[in-house]
């Protein structure tokens, strides 16, 4: 599966705000505050904070967490990966021991093991994917909702990905539209080939309106799915930053490359960052002493095994899962905020989460890997950082900084106030809240002819 050029998804325009009742929307999320800090709870959470802003009433069905809030409606979380999810027990530290293991040796074979259990498995209805368990059984939890509290728009995210299934089974009953939200891209287990008349894709193809958090996440063979909707285009609605308050830098000793978060087992590769400092300390011999790169994440530790590592092994420092209040410390402290785009050509043009969770910090963002996407401009428009395509323009934006915190004490890259403001989840929101009200009233989407960062979306 492919990402399709730019040309065949739309950017709606957002809804303005509101004061009066527009209507009442049912939002089905499996993560939901404070189920965890991944990407995966924040769209909905968005959602739940802003959508009244728009004139939109939600409310939410999610799986049961302690500290939920009390206006939030919890279900049995029957899903059979819950405890291998949840940090701190023995099924998650096994998983960890067997699936983020180097990339060399054994560490491939059992993965690929894992893999070939999970899709022999998942040819069966209850296994249909980790959290068929739970997605199934809220059928009844989200007709009597949606009737008590007179839902007129029915949105899902996914993953689960069997919530697209339920989610327009339930809507066809309440007789109201369906959202099918796909804030990831697909997974290999649902690739295109197993036919048109696979579970997710039938799902696809009868929902109101299918949404999208990147262009990661649409390929020719879903948009081949809608091709005999009534809405057949599918709509990039991107994310908003999570963080809300800014976080103004603080002063640190040493010259400090920040990666929080998730190496994909080695998909993300940091060997073009190696070949830059180690460039960089042939001139400047100051940087041996100053610079350090910080690896956060359970799969941290297979930076060792890519080329390059040794040459700047003294300046690595490999840490595991960390609280987030102590990564959210770090990045305060970091001079510099890394994302390595995922090899691999699905994702070329992701918007990787990561720039969501940098945008409320005030150091600069560098990303590599891969190909810009819509992620490069994004980053120049918000004047937040860069995408960079070599080891040699790596090193020249690190010496750039560097000689700034020789000088100042600290690196502070001034964020673009408009670009902010679009990259918020109150944008996302009204987003969401646009093509609620379409599908509500059986109208058209409203489509953007320029985006924002001035590069063209249809021309229509």
């Amino acid at each position: 599966m492919h990402p399709v050029p730019s040309d065949n998804y739309i950017f709606t325009e957002t809804a303005q705000p509101s004061t009066e009742a527009r209507g009442r929307a049912l939002l089905v999320a499996y993560k939901f505050p404070p189920h965890d800090v991944g990407v995966a709870q924040h769209r909905p959470e968005g959602l739940y904070r802003h959508l009244g802003e728009y004139g939109w009433t939600c409310d939410v069905i999610t799986a049961e967490r302690p500290g939920t809030a009390a206006d939030v409606v919890q279900t049995a979380d029957r899903s059979w990966t819950r405890s291998v999810k949840e940090e701190g027990t023995a099924e998650a530290a096994l998983k960890q021991r067997l699936t983020n293991g180097s990339r060399t040796g054994l560490g491939p074979f059992r993965r690929r093991l894992i893999s070939n259990i999970k899709l022999l498995m998942r040819l069966q209805p209850k296994w249909h994917d980790e959290f068929a368990g739970w997605s199934y059984s809220i059928r009844e939890t989200i007709l009597t909702t949606a009737r008590e509290r007179g839902s007129e728009v029915l949105w899902v995210t996914c993953s689960p990905y069997t919530l697209a299934p339920v989610a327009v089974d339930c809507a066809r009953k309440l007789g109201i539209p369906c959202v099918i939200d796909l804030r990831d891209p697909l997974p290999h287990y649902l690739h295109f080939p197993r036919g048109t008349g696979h579970w997710f894709y039938r799902a696809l193809a009868a929902a109101d309106a299918v949404t999208a958090a990147a262009p990661c996440c649409i390929t020719e063979e879903l948009l081949q799915v809608r091709t005999s909707a009534e809405r057949p285009g599918i709509v990039e609605i991107p994310s908003g930053a999570w963080q809300h308050e800014r976080v103004a830098m603080q002063p640190a000793e040493q010259f400090t490359l920040l990666h929080a978060g998730t190496l994909v087992g080695g998909g993300r590769s940091p060997q073009p960052l190696f070949e830059a400092v180690a460039m960089l300390r042939e001139r400047i011999p100051e940087l041996a002493r100053d610079l350090r790169m910080l690896f956060i994440g359970g799969d941290s530790g297979v930076v060792r095994d890519f080329p390059g590592y040794e040459a700047v092994s003294s300046q690595v420092e490999i840490h595991g899962q960390k609280p987030y209040s102590e990564v959210k410390q770090l990045m305060a402290t970091a001079a510099m905020l890394v994302i390595i785009k995922l090899d691999g050509d699905v994702y070329s043009d992701a918007l990787p989460a990561k720039m969501y969770d940098y945008l409320a910090y005030e150091a600069p963002v560098l990303s590599f890997g891969m190909g810009a996407g819509l992620q490069g401009p994004l980053l120049e428009w918000s004047n937040a950082g860069r995408w960079l395509g070599s080891a040699a323009e790596i090193a020249s934006f690190i010496e750039e900084h560097y000689r700034i915190w020789q000088r100042d004490g600290g690196v502070r890259r001034e964020r673009n106030s408009e670009a902010i403001r679009y990259l918020g989840q109150p944008r996302m929101a009204g987003d969401f809240a646009a093509v609620f009200e379409a599908v509500k009233h059986g109208r058209a989407i409203k489509e953007m002819t320029v985006l924002p960062w001035g590069q063209d979306s249809r021309g229509a």
